[in-house]
C-alpha cells in the first residue's frame, strides 16, 4: 500500500480522494502560472474501465505492487465468488460475476 501512496494514488486509500487528486492537479497548474510556465492537463475517462478489468489482471497488479499474499488471496476470493441478483417480474435471477471491479 505504501508504494501506491508514494506513486500518488488517490483512490481506495484512507485519506486520499478525488478531491485530493484535483487539488494536486490545480496546485501544479497554479505553480506553472506563477512561474510564467505552461501547464498541460490530459484527463481520460475510459468507458467501462472498472467493468472490463479481469480478475487475473487485478491479481497480477496486486502482486506487481508487492501487496501481501494474504491480502491478495482475500481480494481474489472476494472477486471470484461474487454474484449478482436481479428480480424481474417476480422472478429472481442470479449470476456469477466473471470480471469487473466492485
Amino acid at each position: 500500500m505504501e508504494a501506491l501512496k508514494e506513486a500518488g494514488q488517490c483512490a481506495y486509500l484512507k485519506g486520499a480522494s478525488t478531491e485530493l487528486a484535483l487539488h494536486r492537479f490545480v496546485a501544479v497548474a497554479e505553480k506553472a502560472i506563477r512561474n510564467q510556465q505552461y501547464a498541460l492537463g490530459i484527463l481520460l475517462d475510459i468507458e467501462g474501465a472498472f467493468n472490463s478489468a479481469t480478475f487475473r489482471s487485478m491479481t497480477a497488479a496486486m502482486r506487481r505492487e508487492g501487496l501481501d499474499t494474504v491480502c491478495i488471496r482475500l481480494v481474489q476470493h472476494m472477486l471470484e465468488t461474487r454474484t449478482v441478483k436481479a428480480e424481474i417480474m417476480g422472478e429472481i435471477i442470479s449470476r456469477k460475476v466473471e470480471k469487473g471491479c466492485p
